[in-house]
């Protein structure tokens, strides 16, 4: 890829990027739907980084350790995303 080549799909789920008229920075997701994801996923991969070198993770106040070292948190969350994307593949196909 050259150096100045526009991304031709979504940093997130790898659709097609809506043409880009005029200036400015080239898109780099579809929708705001991904742009809001991506954000998501890079603060969780921040936290996570930050609490494994913490050794726990904390509550949301940061006040109490929830007993969870930073990869089992990171499973459990990793788990109730394959399960919620489950249940809505199960929705769109009723």
């Amino acid at each position: 890829m050259a150096i100045n080549a526009r991304p031709t799909t979504c940093a997130v789920c790898d659709a097609p990027l809506p043409a880009q008229h005029g200036r400015g920075r080239p898109r780099a997701y579809c929708s705001v739907s991904c742009r809001t994801r991506a954000a998501q996923l890079a603060r969780t991969e921040r936290d996570a980084a930050t609490y494994e070198a913490l050794g726990v993770m904390a509550d949301a106040t940061g006040a109490a350790p929830l007993g969870r070292t930073a990869a089992e948190w990171l499973a459990a969350s990793q788990e109730r995303d394959r399960r919620l994307e489950q249940l809505r593949e199960e929705a769109t196909r009723r």
